[in-house]
C-alpha cells in the first residue's frame, strides 16, 4: 500500500525504469537500466521497444521510452543521457556500453569534436 499520493505517482529517475505499473499505481521499485541504452525519466522498459521514435520525440524526452545509445556516444548501466566520446576519439557503432568503445584517431586522422562517429582525414 502506498503511503501518499506523491509515492503513488512518482516517476523513475533518468537511467532507471519500473517493470510493472498497474492502473497508474506503482507496483515495483525503480531498477537500473542495462548498459547500451538510454532510459529517460519515467521509463517503463529495460529494452528498446520495436517502434520508431523520431528525433523530435527523443529531444523532448517526453515519452519515457528507452532508445539505443547512438553512434559517437556510450551509455553505461543506469544511463539517463548519452555520454559523448571525447575529442580525439570516435565511435561508429550504436549501443556502446563503455568509454572503451570510443576509438582513438589513427595516424593522419583527427577528430576535434566530441560525440562523433567518424574521423577527418588529414593530408600532408
Amino acid at each position: 500500500c502506498q503511503t501518499s499520493l506523491e509515492d503513488t505517482c512518482k516517476l523513475c529517475d533518468p537511467g532507471s525504469y519500473r517493470s510493472e505499473v498497474m492502473a497508474g499505481v506503482t507496483s515495483s521499485p525503480c531498477l537500473p537500466c542495462k548498459a547500451g541504452i538510454v532510459c529517460p525519466r519515467g521509463s517503463l522498459y529495460n529494452k528498446v521497444p520495436e517502434i520508431d521514435i523520431d528525433d523530435k520525440d527523443r529531444e523532448n524526452k517526453t515519452f519515457g521510452i528507452p532508445w539505443i545509445c547512438p553512434a559517437g556516444f556510450y551509455c553505461p548501466e543506469q544511463c539517463g543521457k548519452e555520454i559523448p566520446c571525447p575529442k580525439g576519439t570516435y565511435n561508429p557503432e550504436e549501443g556502446a556500453t563503455s568509454r572503451d568503445s570510443c576509438k582513438a584517431c589513427a595516424e593522419n586522422t583527427l577528430q576535434p569534436l566530441r560525440g562523433q562517429q567518424a574521423v577527418l582525414r588529414v593530408w600532408g
